[in-house]
């Protein structure tokens, strides 16, 4: 299995040292009150600490959701173990970065970018492994039930939104334009409370292609039509979205 995160230079404008502080936010408009947190905030190899909750109102989700944070956080150590035992003839390399990227009563994603080399051809570089969690259900966010149709999967006969807004904030040339404009490519998605957007990385680009994967913020202002939840759309939608 291969896992990947950033580079030095990543970690330094992403994020703040290593911190065992809790991240705290408040409640949504229509949310029971309950000041849900979760710590550490930011990691990197070899610890690749996710974090885990604490303060949900709903303690049996919160169980749910830090079993699967701890899976995933013995999936990816496991990788970096296996990554570096893989190859004698040339020198395995494997760094993770792992950051809280937002956090509320509702929604949880955790921004993870691997970087490796485990012997082949070619060294593959700040790929990103996002992880989205559904905080009413306890499971991963399904974005099929997150965003409309239209969003996702639009009429043959019709434009995507989701690559339109995709290319208009990217500002790729014209042949990562003619890579990327295609209906059969597909994205991976996380939530950014900092940068109060939608990150979307192109995910299905064949490896020549890899400089054209930007990854790009899409404002949460610019995804109001195609949120299903009314109250999805209030929290991503409010002045002092969560932090």
């Amino acid at each position: 299995m291969t896992r990947f995160a950033g580079t030095i230079l990543l970690a330094a404008l992403c994020a703040p040292a290593l911190s065992a502080t809790a991240q705290s936010v408040a409640p949504a408009l229509d949310q029971p009150a309950q000041t849900v947190s979760a710590a550490p905030t930011f990691s990197q190899s070899p610890q690749q600490s996710f974090p885990r909750l604490s303060g949900l109102a709903d303690t049996a989700i919160q169980a749910q959701v830090n079993k699967q944070l701890a899976n995933r956080e013995r999936i990816d150590r496991g990788a970096r173990t296996d990554c570096l035992r893989s190859t004698r003839t040339t020198k395995a390399i494997y760094s993770e970065l792992v950051r809280l990227a937002y956090l509320s009563p509702r929604l949880l994603s955790v921004d993870v970018r691997t970087s490796f080399f485990c012997g082949g051809s070619y060294t593959s570089d700040n790929v990103p492994y996002p992880i989205t969690f559904d905080l009413a259900t306890g499971h991963e966010l399904d974005w099929h039930r997150f965003f409309t149709d239209e969003f996702l999967n639009p009429p043959a006969d019709k434009p995507s939104p989701l690559l339109q807004l995709y290319l208009r904030y990217a500002k790729l040339d014209e042949d990562c334009t003619a890579a990327v404009n295609d209906p059969s490519t597909t994205f991976d998605f996380w939530l950014d409370s900092s940068r109060k957007a939608l990150i979307a990385h192109p995910s299905s680009l064949p490896h020549s292609s890899d400089l054209c994967a930007k990854l790009t913020p899409i404002p949460f202002s610019e995804l109001k039509p195609y949120l299903r939840d009314p109250l999805i759309r209030q929290e991503l939608l409010a002045p002092h979205s969560q932090q």
